[in-house]
């Protein structure tokens, strides 16, 4: 799977929390994917075997109600080794990303605006998160315990969440600020 588009960019400031009104295409340029179904998944990568899945330069923005994961990326049966995400903006959904099964891959995301922003499950570990960018979301990053560990975080930044910033329950998970 290999996703390029136009390089993305978005006026930040102007994104508020969860919410229909962030939903207006004059906060972005480049290459947006606008979701309006309230439920499902905006993008899931998942085949019987996935690798080297790459997702570059794209926008995922979300209705702002309902249930609705902008992207969803392996699942419990099916692992997604070796990932690379660079410059890929998730915002407007109930949940930014959820990763299930991950491995070994590199990520570069910026979420805004989500209930919860980045979901690890499902033994998710030793993957590599650059600058990883969460704001304005309730909850940022979340762990389920279940071998999501030897994640590095490399100059992660969480701010103005209105819940917890990063709630990891594993021991080997790293966040690394410069």
């Amino acid at each position: 799977v290999q996703t390029f588009a136009l390089p993305i960019s978005c006026d930040r400031d102007s994104l508020g929390a969860f919410g229909a009104g962030n939903q207006t295409a004059s906060s972005f340029s480049g290459t947006v994917l606008f979701c309006t179904a309230g439920s499902g998944n905006s993008l899931t990568v998942v085949d019987a075997q996935t690798n080297r899945a790459t997702i570059k330069d794209i926008a995922f923005v979300g209705p702002g109600t309902g249930t609705a994961t902008g992207l969803a990326l392996g699942s419990a049966s099916v692992a997604v080794t070796e990932g690379l995400i660079d410059n890929v903006l998730i915002c407007n959904f109930a949940t930014g990303a959820t990763f299930a099964n991950v491995e070994d891959g590199r990520f570069g995301l910026t979420i805004f605006s989500c209930t919860t922003a980045l979901s690890l499950i499902d033994a998710t570990a030793n993957n590599q998160f650059n600058m990883l960018d969460i704001q304005k979301c309730v909850t940022g990053l979340t762990t389920d315990g279940s071998a999501s560990g030897g994640n590095l975080f490399l100059a992660p930044v969480f701010q103005s969440n209105t819940g917890q910033s990063a709630l990891i329950k594993e021991d080997t998970t790293w966040l690394i600020t410069p």
